[in-house]
């Protein structure tokens, strides 16, 4: 999950997800549309950590974060940039790993095609000692579950995305990566409108 503090405490969350945002629209919008749109993304996120809090208990959230496989079609042996064994995951299979940051309502807020890990993410206690650290795994496990649908209804809404018997995206890994993103946006306008 990625997580955010309450406002007075938002600079002990690397990145600064409201400073990332501010220094993106500070030379893109007037300063006025950028006041606006920063007092919108703080309402925003603190719905979110509401929604999130009223459902597991866990405070500060505002995203679940999780990572799916989507099957392509072997790349070029020898590809100078993107050679074909970089593609193969753990399973096996050809594919491109798929970071996805969804909401609560299962919005997709960010993909990335690869990415390394990052200290600020909340991940399960691996040898809980007390029942305090077994509860925090429990609510963790429920949270997670919000983007493992995402997933899910991702792939379930956009069937190319599903790796199922031989069914696999036989472009290049770039091409594959844009249809990824074509599929989320898609995916949102979905959620959106509740089709």
């Amino acid at each position: 999950m990625s997580s955010s503090d309450s406002e007075n405490e938002l600079s002990n969350t690397p990145p600064n997800i409201i400073q990332l945002a501010t220094n993106t629209t500070k030379n893109l919008l007037p300063e006025k549309s950028r006041e606006r749109y920063e007092k919108v993304y703080q309402q925003w996120a603190g719905v979110q950590q509401t929604i999130f809090y009223n459902k597991f208990q866990i405070p500060g959230v505002i995203g679940c974060i999780d990572c799916t496989h989507i099957a392509i079609f072997p790349p070029v042996l020898n590809h100078p940039i993107n050679p074909e064994y970089i593609f193969v995951n753990r399973k096996g299979y050809h594919s491109i790993n798929t970071q996805l940051i969804c909401d609560s309502s299962l919005k997709i807020l960010h993909v990335n095609a690869r990415f390394p890990g990052r200290p600020w993410l909340l991940t399960p206690i691996q040898n809980p000692e007390n029942p305090d650290e077994e509860e925090y795994n429990s609510r963790h496990a429920s949270a997670r579950a919000t983007v493992e649908r995402c997933n899910g209804l991702l792939k379930m809404r956009f069937r190319c995305l599903l790796k199922h018997r031989n069914r696999v995206l036989h472009y290049t890994p770039q091409a594959a990566s844009k249809i990824i993103n074509a599929c989320v946006v898609l995916h949102n306008m979905c959620i959106s409108v509740a089709c």
